[in-house]
């Protein structure tokens, strides 16, 4: 009865900042699946033999676990769980204490309430290793990593995957060892080790293919896209995920098609498809409150933002943040919450608040080192050195725009590697080292150039021009 929640990384974009142009990062939230609930045709047929079970007892428990199961199908998170407590008050065996708690922990991380996901999850691994039922103890492994990768604790979260992976392995359970992959996968991608991720999420799609489960490999297209987008392999990366929307529309998964529209909003967003953006990030929002998904809501919130700010209307933008930004402490989701204190600060910055977007800016970068994200990290370093760029403060700009570059090298980002080294061309250029300035900017074209990014390129002609003309 496992569960294959997918959590994906951070990507930046920029936009304009001073006199020649710099790169402007936004923390945008690149996601594919997350908070995705498996069909409910495979959770049943995960637990065959609890519902069995199940259908020989008295209405008054099996009426309840029925109702608890279609509204779960309609995302009817808090009366799917209303239910399934109805149900548990009744149910005398350990093994359909096992699955209906497992449900309960369902409904809760799908609510975004991570706490009592996580107690009932571990009350659920508690009685399963008391059984020693195999199965259930590997699917609550599996789901309680989950719950400790949406905390930021990545080291923790791998232990119980491999530990899940391995019983998986034990019981030639090839739809468990899929999700298991891949959840490995997402780990090392949110990392930054996007070779070790990429091997993870293909071997797990190979796997989802031949078992013909169609959500699992839905959700490793779209890893697997999230990747490529990453990597700056921007047509790769639509290419994967408009096949995930495709397929989670064959077979009516609303909770992730948001999720779709979100991501390819983003590529949209790279290649400078503003419109096409928004209407994608709106798209996402209109599902996630149709479903009530308030976690992607907040995602969809904080990219509706992002684009406004890219545009240039800020006071549109903020809002935005600010609402994603409350949803996600509600939520408890550290990674969230930093996204928006970033995306806050840059606001601030454009209104020249250069102070309050500093201590946003920090705020956010300890939560990163905290959670050991260091994509995220160097995207964050890379803010800090645009705030004491806009001080004047040159050299600390250099310095962290510097520390940026050698993090996005470490982990192969090359989209944040061009964006570093314009930036620190952009210093050179404002301290007067012409030499050194031409030098970083025609690093930084070549790869933008590799990477197709129009607007970049533009931009970094634009400096290198003004530089040979002055």
């Amino acid at each position: 009865m496992k569960i294959s929640i997918i959590i994906a990384t951070i990507g930046i974009l920029s936009g304009v900042v001073v006199a020649i142009i710099a790169n402007f990062i936004w923390r945008k939230s690149k996601r594919s699946d997350i908070k995705q609930l498996e069909q409910i045709s495979k959770q049943i047929n995960d637990i065959k033999k609890y519902i069995d079970d199940l259908k020989n007892e008295p209405p008054s428990i099996i009426t309840p676990f029925q109702q608890g199961l279609e509204a779960m199908k309609i995302y009817k998170w808090d009366e799917a769980i209303n239910n399934f407590r109805k149900a548990l008050v009744g149910a005398e065996s350990d093994i359909k204490k096992v699955a209906i708690l497992n449900y309960i922990g369902n409904c809760y991380y799908n609510l975004g309430d991570l706490k009592q996901a996580l107690v009932n999850y571990k009350e659920s691994l508690d009685i399963a290793r008391k059984i020693s039922d195999k199965k259930s103890i590997a699917a609550n492994l599996g789901n309680i990593g989950l719950v400790h990768q949406d905390i930021g604790q990545l080291d923790v979260a791998l232990k119980y995957f491999e530990d899940s992976l391995k019983l998986d392995k034990e019981m030639e359970d090839k739809e468990g060892i899929a999700t298991s992959l891949g959840n490995i996968g997402l780990v090392y991608q949110t990392k930054g080790d996007f070779n070790t991720a990429l091997k993870y999420h293909e071997d797990s799609l190979r796997l989802n293919k031949e078992i013909g489960k169609k959500d699992g490999v839905s959700k490793q297209l779209g890893n697997i896209g999230l990747i490529y987008h990453t990597l700056g392999d921007w047509g790769k990366a639509l290419m994967y995920h408009e096949q995930a929307l495709s397929i989670h529309k064959e077979i009516g998964d609303k909770v992730s098609e948001a999720k779709d529209f979100d991501n390819i909003g983003l590529i949209y967003q790279t290649t400078g498809e503003l419109d096409k953006a928004l209407e994608c990030h709106e798209q996402a929002l209109n599902l996630n409150r149709e479903i009530g998904d308030k976690d992607g809501e907040a995602h969809s919130l904080g990219n509706i933002g992002i684009v406004y700010g890219i545009k240039g209307e800020f006071d549109k933008a903020l809002p935005y943040f600010e609402d994603a930004k409350k949803i996600n402490e509600r939520l408890g989701r550290k990674h969230g919450v930093a996204t928006q204190l970033n995306n806050i600060a840059l606001y601030y910055n454009q209104k020249g608040e250069l102070e309050i977007a500093l201590k946003y800016l920090n705020d956010a970068l300890n939560i990163h080192k905290e959670i050991g994200d260091k994509q995220n990290e160097a995207h964050n370093l890379a803010n800090i050195g645009l705030i004491y760029q806009s001080k004047r403060d040159f050299q600390n700009a250099k310095k962290y725009y510097e520390q940026a570059l050698v993090l996005h090298k470490k982990i192969g980002d090359v989209e944040g590697i061009a964006k570093d080294l314009g930036n620190i061309g952009f210093i050179f250029s404002i301290i007067g080292d012409k030499g050194n300035a031409l030098n970083f900017y025609n690093q930084a074209l070549v790869l933008f150039r590799k990477l197709g990014a129009k607007r970049e390129i533009e931009r970094t002609e634009k400096n290198i021009h003004i530089l040979k003309n002055s």
